[in-house]
């Protein structure tokens, strides 16, 4: 993994780079999850206090926003992921431990099959403009 994407991820989370946020979204940072074959590509803005607005796409194109918020050393946010045409949105949440960069989720969707409880972790993003 990207040492750098790493130690930007917890600057922005922990809220170092707040000023340099509140002008330009930081990002794209990748996220799998584990056993979905969904990765989400999302950039963080800060919104105040321990508080991020998330705006990105699932890999490769459904639109997704996304809210935050820093407690400690974990990081709570919950998802939508939009559909690309005919469908409807998904829902989720997660939490992330800031040590360890991984945590753990839940989505919702009406196709239950296609969802449920995953693992989040921080990936190199690849093929991203």
């Amino acid at each position: 993994m990207n040492k750098y994407m790493v130690a930007v991820l917890g600057l922005v989370i922990c809220g170092g780079l707040a000023t340099t946020l509140a002008a330009e979204p930081a990002g794209p940072f990748c996220f799998s999850l584990d056993p979905l074959s969904e990765v989400f590509e999302w950039f963080f803005e800060s919104s105040g206090g321990n508080s991020f607005t998330i705006t990105g796409r699932d890999l490769p194109n459904r639109p997704q926003t996304a809210a935050g918020y820093l407690d400690d050393d974990k990081f709570y946010l919950g998802f939508t992921t939009y559909p690309v045409g005919s469908g409807v949105p998904v829902i989720g949440t997660a939490t992330i431990d800031l040590n360890t960069l991984t945590g753990s989720g839940r989505c919702f969707a009406p196709d239950l099959e296609s969802c449920g409880e995953f693992t989040i972790a921080l990936v190199t993003c690849i093929g991203t403009p």
